[in-house]
């Protein structure tokens, strides 16, 4: 992005672009005065159609009112697909990492498997729409979704003055963190969104001053919440100046806030989780298919209930949920343990299986954490195994 106005990947200033499609490549876009990397430049004028990233390594950088991802200052894109890869993308001031750039337009946007991180400058949310902007619906389907709003931004959602439709999250990990007088998902201060429905996946949701973790920032309004019977985690953290973990911030305003029957719902201090039993306990579901009996029903030496957990190094067992997701065996007969994709973004903390041969910890073996996320166990001629995901700090 040499030429002024202009993103590095998609039209200049008061020009149009087509569509623009990265798969399996390795791109590095720093956009020009107030543009984005990829998407397209600045102006009334200046246009591009849709941007979908299929795989491959992107590196997306947008200047001052400028999305990394998107639109720049008053641009206007279509929408935004993520369905593979690996994705870093960091906005300018006022526009959101990926979204729209100040007193601009995106589309949809919509995250549906790889790794993504998006990071948002002052007054920008990780993802949404940056300040005076407009995005539409953003979905997150799958993948390892990290968003952190800069100050005054979302997680994901709206930044000062912007507005953005639904939200959505069904499937995956989300990690999202809004900055000071705005929520971790939903709206930014002074913003508006539409309704946000979580309906699968395994979500934190960390709020900024004066802000829900999921809902409405400072004098922000945001629609319906709604968390269904499908998910696997929520864990929502309120900032401080605001006693709602999920609903509205300080001044503002949702709407009605649903959430289903049969869900754990455990408030401590600041930070409200809600849980679905039945999906992070996916032990019983693979010992009944597959034979094996007594565990299930147990509790371990720390009383956890639960033979999967996270322990993080701390013996009071914190940080229990989500577990492994389930157990299979290959071609050899050697169990394999899949693990969730937040595994493998915890920084700061050496990742193992620990296989004991009780359920209470006897003779244990440790394998490391294999990256995939499949880490096969070698064969043993112990006839039941136990294994935990742990986590000891560095």
């Amino acid at each position: 992005g040499d030429r002024d106005y202009g993103a590095a990947i998609g039209s200049g200033d008061c020009g149009a672009a087509g569509t623009i499609n990265i798969k399996d490549s390795i791109v590095i876009a720093r956009g020009g005065k107030t543009a984005p990397g990829i998407g397209c430049g600045t102006g009334a004028q200046s246009s591009c159609g849709d941007i979908t990233i299929a795989g491959g390594s992107v590196r997306a950088i947008g200047l001052d009112n400028g999305a990394g991802i998107g639109s720049g200052s008053n641009g206007m894109c279509g929408d935004i697909t993520i369905s593979g890869g690996d994705v870093n993308v960091i906005g300018g001031q006022d526009g959101a990492g990926i979204g729209s750039g100040s007193d601009g337009t995106c589309g949809d946007i919509t995250i549906s498997a790889g790794t993504v991180t998006a990071s948002g400058d002052h007054y920008s949310p990780g993802i949404g729409n940056g300040i005076n902007g407009v995005c539409g619906n953003i979905s997150i389907l799958g993948g390892n979704v990290t968003a952190l709003g800069g100050q005054n931004g979302a997680g994901i959602g709206s930044s000062l003055s912007g507005t953005c439709y639904t939200i959505t999250i069904a499937g995956g990990t989300v990690i999202a963190t809004g900055d000071g007088g705005s929520a971790g998902i939903g709206a930014g201060l002074l913003s508006a969104c539409a309704d946000i429905i979580i309906s699968g996946g395994t979500v934190f949701a960390t709020g900024g001053r004066s802000s829900a973790g999921i809902g409405g920032g400072s004098r922000g309004t945001c629609g319906n919440i709604v968390i269904d019977e499908n998910v696997t985690l929520v864990s929502a953290t309120h900032g401080i100046d605001c006693n709602n973990a999920i609903g509205e911030g300080c001044e503002g305003t949702v709407g009605t806030m649903t959430i289903a029957e049969g869900l754990l719902d455990v408030t401590e201090g600041a930070t409200r989780t809600i849980t679905n039993q039945a999906a992070v306990n996916s032990y019983a579901v693979w010992a009944t298919a597959s034979g094996v009996s007594g565990a299930w029903n147990e509790t371990d030496t720390l009383g956890i209930p639960n033979v999967f957990r996270y322990v993080f190094g701390k013996p009071t067992g914190a940080f229990t949920n989500p577990p492994l997701i389930s157990i299979s065996f290959d071609a050899l007969g050697r169990p394999v343990i899949h693990t969730p994709p937040l595994s493998l973004s915890v920084t700061g903390f050496n990742l193992f299986i620990r296989a004991t041969d009780t359920l209470d910890g006897d003779n244990s073996t440790t394998y490391p954490l294999d990256p995939s996320g499949e880490t096969v166990i070698p064969e043993t001629d112990k006839p039941t195994r136990f294994f935990r995901l742990r986590a000891e700090e560095q």
